[in-house]
Parts: structure tokens; sequence; C-alpha cells
């Protein structure tokens, strides 16, 4: 069994987690809403699904499932501005990265969502922001904006 937190150790993680959970939602939202205001055509289209779902209401999380293009818009967001760009893993086991690069059991790998959602042999003209792509990809297929990303482990299958 391990040692426990102390007081303090225990606060700085729960406000760590806290506050990585707004900022990330706040950065995430702020790119939304830039994208969206920065392309008039996305704007439109958003503002006429909006229209024909809420039809001036307040809206709730039940209508989300049928604001498909907004979810794309979302989708894209990530894709371009991901709020954690770069995240760790630890080899569970040795291997080799398709880079050729030899990976002892321990080892760190850093994986960069932000440059799989800027990858030219991912993304067709990856930096631009086009919602479409995600509407039948994202949505409709992968609950995430990388294919596959839902299941790491068939990418990287000796990494946690």
């Amino acid at each position: 069994m391990g040692v426990g937190l102390s007081d303090e150790e225990l606060w700085e993680d729960v406000h760590d987690i806290m506050g990585a959970g707004h900022e990330t939602t706040a950065t995430t939202t702020a790119a939304l809403l830039y994208c969206i205001s920065a392309h008039a055509d996305v704007r439109q289209r958003v503002e006429q699904e909006l229209e024909e779902v809420l039809g001036g209401r307040d809206p709730s999380y039940d209508n989300l499932e049928r604001m498909p293009y907004l979810q794309a818009c979302a989708k894209e967001v990530m894709r371009l501005y991901p709020a954690i760009p770069v995240f760790p893993r630890e080899a569970l086991q040795g291997d080799v990265l398709p880079s050729g690069h030899a990976i002892n059991a321990g080892d760190v790998v850093f994986m960069s969502s932000y440059a799989l959602g800027r990858s030219p042999a991912l993304w067709p003209d990856p930096l631009t922001f086009n919602p479409d792509r995600c509407v039948c990809v994202c949505i409709l297929a992968h609950p995430s904006p990388f294919p596959l990303s839902h299941s790491v482990s068939s990418i990287l299958p000796h990494y946690h």
C-alpha cells in the first residue's frame, strides 16, 4: 500500500484537476466561438441549426444530439486547437515506434494531439477550419476528432 496524501497535497491535486477542467473548457469554448465568428458561412449554418432545433427556446443538453453541425464545429476546433496538445504515456514493454525508434519498458512517449490534428497524412488541407469533414467522420463514426482515438490501444498497444 502506498502512503496517503497530506491535506496540502490533496488540496493541490483537487485544485489542479478543477482548474484544468475549467481551463480546458474555457479554452475550447473561446476557440469555438472564434472559429464560428471568423467564418460567415459556418456562422450562418450554426444559426440556422440553432433556430431549427431551439426555435427561440433556451438550449438543453438533450438538444445536442439534434445539432450535428454544431457538434462538428466543436470536433473541428478540438482537432485544430486541442486544449491538451501533448500527453505522455509510459511503455509497458519494449517496442519500436513507426519511426524506427526503439522504446524500452518504462520509457515515456509523448503523443501530440496538436501534431496529429494538423497532419496532412491524416487530414486533407489540415490547417483549414472545415466542420464538414467532421459531420460524418467524427460524429457518426467516432466520438473524437481523431480517427481511432477512442481506442488508443489499437494504435499504441504497449503503452498506457
